[in-house]
């Protein structure tokens, strides 16, 4: 009795491969091949599945990444809305940072001093930059990342026709990449944590940070890894503020007011 409800129960599955139906027609057989391929798909997909979390299992690793702000570069609308708050960062004393002006930007400010509504800050914008910005804290950058020595040139060639605001990403990335390839250490250090098995935690450092107004900008530069920042906030962040010379300039006048 239990082998008739055997054979009853083959006879309603059917044939499971084309070996096990050699009279089958060829609608059954391509059928019944496309059923092997699925299966076998299948269970390629689980075993690979079943890889992954062994691999994830057994060694964990987090990314971390120190911010130590020492190049800053400015994009255009910096200029235009904030141009004292970067005269600030300059100027501020025993300040760490340099401006790391990309050419791009330059043209920009170029272009910008023909329209009326911001063409004055346009222009006070270039004459400050080519000007040396008042101090040894302001360089030109190349979408390479090269940085100039010279503020004889003021444009460059866009061999692949990207748009401004990538060029602006690329000059920050690529002067984040040679800044790390010109020192002696890596900026990268992986350490596996205490307690934690084989749980690793990769540590890098990022001497340059984007600042810019343009949430979509700052949007592409996090996705690089990359630092961004308005530059408001950098500047409450540094403890900085546009006021600070003047506000040291008078106290420093009316203390000379009351010797006298």
């Amino acid at each position: 009795q239990a082998e008739d409800s055997e054979d009853e129960e083959s006879s309603r599955s059917g044939p499971s491969s084309v070996s096990e139906a050699p009279d089958a027609d060829e609608a059954t057989r391509r059928l019944l091949r496309r059923k092997e391929q699925l299966e076998n798909r299948k269970a390629t997909l689980e075993r690979q599945r079943q890889r992954v979390q062994e691999i994830l299992r057994s060694d964990s690793t987090s990314m971390e990444v120190e911010v130590r702000p020492r190049w800053l570069v400015p994009d255009t609308n910096c200029f235009i809305d904030h141009l004292p708050l970067l005269q600030a960062v300059v100027a501020a004393p025993s300040q760490p940072y340099t401006l790391a002006v990309p050419l791009v930007v330059m043209s920009e400010l170029e272009g910008l001093k023909k329209c009326g509504r911001v063409g004055g800050m346009a222009g006070a914008a270039l004459a400050w930059v080519c000007a040396g910005g008042g101090a040894a804290g302001v360089r030109l950058a190349t979408s390479r990342g090269s940085l100039l020595s010279s503020r004889a040139f003021t444009a460059e060639r866009d061999a692949d026709r990207a748009t401004n605001d990538d060029r602006v990403l690329s000059t920050a990335l690529n002067l984040h990449a040679n800044l790390v390839a010109a020192q002696p250490h890596p900026d990268t250090e992986t350490k596996s944590e205490e307690g934690n098995g084989d749980s690793k935690t990769n540590r890098s450092v990022r001497e340059v940070v984007l600042l810019t107004d343009d949430r979509n900008l700052r949007v592409k530069a996090l996705a690089a890894e990359l630092p961004t920042r308005d530059l408001p906030s950098f500047v409450q962040w540094a403890g900085l503020s546009a006021g600070n010379d003047k506000k040291s300039l008078s106290t420093t006048d009316e203390a000379t007011s009351e010797r006298k």
